[in-house]
């Protein structure tokens, strides 16, 4: 069990903990729909875009804190 959650660990780059706005998604796994939502897993290879007056949280796996504030697109 602890090998299978430290597998999961090392893949996971981001959870999504506030979307205020059309915050979009796009990359490798991101479904035709790519509007994010809070909560939402970002993986290694996920571009988040956000157009003006948007904003996003996103805890990492190093367990910082970003805020981001559109326009702006991170990976």
């Amino acid at each position: 069990m602890a090998t299978a959650a430290a597998a999961q660990a090392t893949e996971l780059t981001g959870i999504l903990t506030q979307v205020d706005g059309a915050v979009q998604l796009a990359g490798s796994g991101v479904r035709e729909a790519p509007l994010a939502a809070p909560w939402q897993v970002i993986r290694s290879g996920v571009t988040v875009r956000l157009p003006e007056a948007t904003s996003a949280g996103i805890v990492c796996s190093n367990r910082r804190f970003i805020r981001l504030q559109g326009p702006v697109s991170w990976s």
